[in-house]
Parts: C-alpha cells; sequence; structure tokens
C-alpha cells in the first residue's frame, strides 16, 4: 500500500502531464471514453475519465489496484464526473492534493468498476 506521500507525489505527475481538453472539442462527441491503453504515457490530454485512468494506470504500473467511480458534482453548475479510487482515497482532476471521501462532501456517488479494466461496473445506492 502507498503512503500518502508516494500517492501525492503520483497524483501531482499526473497533473503536470495532464491538459484538460473535453470530448467535444477532442473527439468531436459529447461523451467518449478513452480505455485503458489508449492513455498515453507521457503528456496527455482529455477529460475526466482520462484523468482518472491515467491515476489508474499509474498505480497499476508499480503493482496497485485501483477502481473507477462516476459521481455527480452537487453544486452550484451540477455535473456528472470520473475519479479514481485508491484504498479509499480519491484521486480527482479537481484536486491537487489525494482526498478521503468525507473531504468532498458533495460528491454523490453512482457507480464503481471492478479492480481490473474491463471488469464490470456495480451500481451505488
Amino acid at each position: 500500500m502507498l503512503s500518502y506521500t508516494a500517492l501525492h507525489d503520483l497524483l501531482y505527475s499526473v497533473h503536470e502531464r495532464f491538459t484538460y481538453v473535453g470530448d467535444m472539442e477532442q473527439f468531436d462527441t459529447p461523451e467518449y471514453w478513452m480505455s485503458f491503453d489508449e492513455i498515453a504515457e507521457g503528456d496527455f490530454s482529455g477529460d475526466c475519465d482520462d484523468f482518472a485512468q491515467a491515476c489508474r494506470k499509474e498505480l497499476a504500473s508499480i503493482g496497485e489496484e485501483s477502481r473507477l467511480a462516476t459521481v455527480g458534482v452537487n453544486s452550484p453548475d451540477s455535473m456528472n464526473h470520473c475519479i479514481c479510487i485508491y484504498d479509499n482515497w480519491i484521486l480527482d482532476n479537481r484536486f491537487e492534493f489525494p482526498m478521503r471521501k468525507a473531504d468532498v462532501p458533495d460528491y454523490t456517488f453512482f457507480s464503481i468498476s471492478g479492480f481490473n479494466p474491463n471488469e464490470p461496473w456495480h451500481e451505488l445506492s
């Protein structure tokens, strides 16, 4: 299990290489999820699900399991969002630091992936 410092460093590394670009601009479609294998190793662009996949890929490269989750952000501009979860830590393109679920009370969790790419997703209630 990674220490908080190691997890923070991993998240920082992904943030440093990431440029946010919406799916409409990048793929000319309202929603497109890059597969685990499509995420670039170096600098890359994409939206929240691509960022979450990149965090997951970085964790997998060092032998750590993680999951993706879809959440609703209950803010004035309410939106759906994707995050990476590692051992109850949230890795999110919206935050510079790993967060605990209690740290983001405005998130409503909708679904969570399996631990490996292509495993089924499960609805959360």
